[in-house]
């Protein structure tokens, strides 16, 4: 009886152990478990019902959590609409923001002569502003929409370049040039900063040096796991019809309203005041730095360039959930 005892005890603790391995695995791949029956709530207010025990867990690593960027702020939340939303400089963040602060009611939202990327300005809750547990919760759950909006990685490469190496000058020379180690390396880098090919040079070449959101890869932005997770995928070479689409299906749990009739129909564009305005949202991009880089391309890119930008961009094309339309400039055999 002692020794048929003792073998039990033995199963039951290489049962138990394998248990803790799997679980331990588990959280090794950015996987939880979660009861079916548990409900995560903040405030009283229900986040989500799981409907799927196994999902992707939001760590303090992700990049929606807790960007590696000057400006840590990660994705933005807007819980009266349900909404997730990460910006992509390049691809019209600034007047996201902007939307997004007259929906969450900050009335300076129309003020040009304010940065709006900054946190202590814009006071548009993001992400990691929620316990681990509750962002993971907004982010597997079917009831909320989590929206980006990306841009033909060509035409935003130079973009990036026309705005912050040719009419931003010492951005480019602050965030790559001088980060360079080699004194010669840096006296060419501002010397022909510029110069679209010396501007592709350095970013491809230097990576760590001149690493900087404005240019790296889109796809970078959102981590691998929570790409399948985006519901909603907008285009800038359709920016205002798929943001009219995005702000429609968005609906207020305070009045009911979508956000286009509410708050992108109207109020935007130029003229004195804010409300009194009577273009629509992104009817007219008022960023300062738009740049129409994508009536340039045939003027900057030769069939080298592009060649290096399909390479080390690579990324944004061969990312599953992104269907951006064919670009080709030159034909090479």
């Amino acid at each position: 009886m002692q020794r048929f005892t003792f073998i039990l005890f033995c199963i039951s603790c290489v049962l138990l152990l394998a248990v803790g391995l799997v679980c331990l695995q588990s959280q090794f791949n950015g996987v939880y478990w979660i009861p079916s029956s548990s409900t995560l709530r903040r405030k009283g207010n229900d986040l989500l019902s799981p409907s799927s025990n196994h999902h992707p867990n939001v760590t303090v690593l992700d990049r929606i959590y807790n960007p590696p960027t000057e400006i840590p702020i990660g994705a933005f939340v807007l819980e009266e609409y349900k909404l997730i939303f990460v910006t992509i400089p390049k691809v019209a963040c600034t007047e996201w923001k902007r939307m997004f602060m007259r929906m969450t009611e900050n009335p300076h939202w129309c003020n040009e002569d304010i940065n709006v990327h900054y946190p202590e300005i814009n006071h548009v809750p993001y992400l990691s502003q929620y316990s681990i547990e509750e962002a993971t919760a907004m982010m597997i759950s079917p009831e909320w929409t989590k929206a980006v909006f990306v841009r033909e990685p060509k035409e935003r490469v130079l973009s990036a370049f026309l705005d912050k190496a040719v009419y931003e000058k010492s951005f480019f020379k602050t965030k790559c040039c001088r980060n360079l180690k080699d004194d010669h390396a840096k006296q060419d880098c501002i010397r022909d900063m510029t110069s679209f090919p010396s501007f592709l040079h350095y970013v491809t070449n230097y990576p760590t040096e001149c690493w900087n959101p404005h240019w790296e890869a889109q796809t970078s932005k959102i981590d691998s796991k929570w790409w399948p997770y985006f519901n909603f995928i907008g285009y800038h070479h359709n920016l205002q019809q798929d943001a009219k689409r995005l702000l429609s299906q968005l609906i207020s749990s305070r009045d009911g309203m979508n956000a286009w009739d509410k708050l992108g129909s109207t109020g935007w564009g130029e003229g004195d005041g804010c409300e009194n305005r009577s273009g629509a949202f992104l009817q007219t991009n008022t960023a300062t730095h738009q740049q129409k880089s994508g009536e340039k391309m045939k003027q900057y890119y030769e069939a080298e360039t592009e060649t290096l930008v399909e390479k080390y961009w690579e990324k944004d094309w061969t990312q599953a959930e992104l269907q951006f339309p064919p670009v080709k400039l030159y034909t090479t055999f």
